[in-house]
């Protein structure tokens, strides 16, 4: 019975001390969040718009556009906030592992929180594939 009453105390320090490291290491990744000038909710997601604006302003405000990976992250930014207005900009949020959605009026957006409002019934999934048709289509108007 003591062994039983040992174990059962192990167990329950070494998930309290997994639950303590959990926190701490998102604590840490919100603190990291904010201090790159990300606007970040408190269940710890980004908001795409709010942070988009934040780095425009930044570039703004300092004269030095981003180049590289900050260039790209911002670009990611804008089209989850704003929404693609190309097929190659379709194209660069699928190669980045988004995944873009078109709603039955034509509408493509990628689905986060901050776009919830944007959903509708009869959305379907945009696929590598369908951007040839897309660029056909655009084409031959």
């Amino acid at each position: 019975m003591k062994i039983l009453i040992v174990i059962v105390a192990l167990l329950l320090g070494v998930a309290a001390a997994f639950l303590l490291y959990r926190r701490k290491q998102e604590n840490s990744r919100h603190k990291a969040l904010k201090a790159a000038g990300m606007a970040v909710d408190e269940d710890g997601n980004i908001n795409a718009g709010l942070s988009y604006a934040a780095m425009l302003a930044r570039e703004n405000i300092s004269g030095v556009k981003l180049d590289g990976a900050a260039a790209q992250f911002m670009q990611l930014l804008r089209l989850i906030s704003e929404g693609p207005e190309s097929v190659d900009e379709i194209r660069f949020l699928i190669e980045n592992g988004f995944e873009p959605v078109v709603r039955p009026d034509g509408l493509v957006y990628v689905p986060c929180a901050e776009n919830e409002h944007l959903s509708m019934p009869g959305e379907i999934p945009l696929e590598p594939e369908d951007l040839t048709v897309l660029e056909v289509q655009a084409i031959t108007g």
